[in-house]
């Protein structure tokens, strides 16, 4: 499967692009924050962009309920789908924060829904992935951050909920070294637990670039416990890190001596394209 961003948490948009899985920033979004910052997620400490100090956002995050802005993102969903996308990977679906929204808006409607806090939340996005689903005549996939047992708490995401309406999750567990990999290991097994759902773990494989040994590793950890290992690339040469990853022969014993045969099928498969 190939990924490409066509809307990212910069704001920046590109047309839909055929035949690969278009990825989509849903509610994070630094341009729209800028341009119509009265869409802006609140909290009683402020607003939910990178200048607030209260908080450590590395992007800026729109108002889940903004009919608006929603209606924005619904656009861009059902153009990829349209344009022939192989399909379509949200993120930043959510709430910034536990304690995000309370624009008047949100309020009312918190309100008015009659639920506590934390089931009117998750009844949000629910619904938001819900009308996503009803855009697309594609496969749509939904990346999840990787907190595994908090996500509904902090994020309103309800992950028995909203895998009605996705074919598949993506967990994304980054690091820029991989020089060392329990942790990636219990949280891939947590997240496997959440859903019955297929499961992809997204790496991070691109600048600065982990060692190649540390990366391999870090595939061979992730493989038992996910239905596939994603890779996350910048501008890097993929064919010479496969090259590199099939010329390791630290590499090969430790696909092995794996217990899952994933990470040795693939070297096996990039061996026979070189």
């Amino acid at each position: 499967m190939v990924f490409c961003h066509i809307k990212n948490v910069l704001g920046k948009s590109r047309p839909p692009i055929p035949s690969i899985y278009n990825v989509l920033s849903c509610f994070g979004d630094n341009k729209a924050a800028q341009s119509i910052p009265n869409q802006v997620a609140m909290s009683k400490k402020g607003t939910a962009t990178r200048n607030n100090k209260s908080y450590h956002f590395i992007w800026d995050w729109m108002c889940p309920t903004n009919e608006e802005y929603q209606n924005r993102v619904y656009n861009s969903i059902e153009s990829a789908s349209d344009a022939g996308a192989a399909g379509v990977h949200i993120y930043c679906i959510g709430f910034p924060r536990e304690e995000f929204c309370t624009c008047p808006r949100c309020s009312e409607m918190k309100k008015a829904s009659g639920l506590d806090w934390s089931e009117w939340r998750a009844e949000i996005v629910t619904d938001f992935v819900r009308n996503a689903k009803a855009k697309v005549n594609v496969p749509l996939s939904l990346l999840l951050p990787k907190e595994p047992y908090a996500l509904r708490e902090r994020m309103g995401i309800d992950v028995t909920a909203v895998e009605k309406f996705v074919d598949f999750f993506i967990d994304i567990l980054y690091d820029k070294v991989y020089s060392t990999t329990y942790w990636l290991e219990d949280l891939a097994f947590s997240m496997r637990r959440q859903t019955k759902k297929p499961l992809y773990v997204q790496l991070y494989a691109g600048p600065p670039q982990a060692p190649v040994r540390n990366l391999f590793n870090a595939i061979v950890t992730a493989a038992p416990y996910c239905d596939g290992v994603l890779l996350f690339t910048g501008s890097e040469d993929v064919e010479k890190l496969q090259k590199d990853m099939i010329s390791d022969e630290f590499c090969w014993k430790l696909a092995e001596n794996s217990d899952n045969k994933g990470p040795y099928n693939i070297l096996k498969k990039w061996s026979a394209l070189q």
